[in-house]
């Protein structure tokens, strides 16, 4: 498309992406990340009903990036995000490296949060055992990991952060938690 396409993309709870026509509505493409079987340059629009797809698992966060151009991260909730066109070429995928070749049953690590820096230099991505995992958008590993990062954002080994956000101008991070024995969340700046 041109420089004036009006793109609005959204996630799911039945574990898809859509990308959207801002101006028509009109639904452009339709994208399934799936657990296992994505690898770089795969189209997500061309997964087929045999892969084994993030069905029953939420894209919980979709985040249009500048650099590179016309890309989106998407982070289901599974042990893996997503760089990807708009068209749905998978360009990159982040994963942790601590969970290969172990059973996802109850290995409680799933990605449950995620936000970039404003200059897309880094994805940040909180995970359901408590981890802050800070990638490099351009090489796809992880740089920085913070042990404990829901219990210190949150002051509970029972929360789970549901949120992120970077500072647009400053090195602040900011985690949202929400312990189910609290009336509310907790926000906690990070730098």
């Amino acid at each position: 498309g041109t420089s004036s396409t009006l793109l609005v993309v959204s996630g799911s709870a039945d574990g898809t992406v859509r990308v959207w026509d801002g101006r028509s509505a009109e639904c452009m493409h339709v994208l399934t990340p799936t657990t296992a079987t994505v690898t770089v340059g795969m189209s997500l629009a061309a997964t087929s009903a045999a892969d084994e797809t993030v069905a029953g698992r939420s894209v919980h966060t979709v985040i249009p990036v500048h650099t590179p151009a016309n890309c989106m991260i998407i982070v289901p909730r599974c042990p893996r995000a997503f760089l990807v066109s708009r068209s749905g070429v998978v360009l990159r995928v982040f994963e942790r490296d601590d969970t290969k070749g172990r059973s996802n049953a109850d290995d409680k690590a799933d990605f449950v949060a995620a936000t970039v820096s404003p200059s897309n230099k880094w994805v940040y991505v909180s995970t359901e055992d408590g981890l802050l995992l800070c990638y490099d958008v351009s090489t796809g590993r992880i740089e920085r990991t913070i042990r404990d990062f829901a219990v210190e954002s949150s002051g509970s080994d029972t929360a789970e952060i549901s949120g992120l956000v970077h500072h647009v101008h400053k090195s602040l991070l900011g985690g949202y938690s929400n312990d189910k024995g609290l009336k509310r969340g907790r926000l906690t700046m990070w730098k």
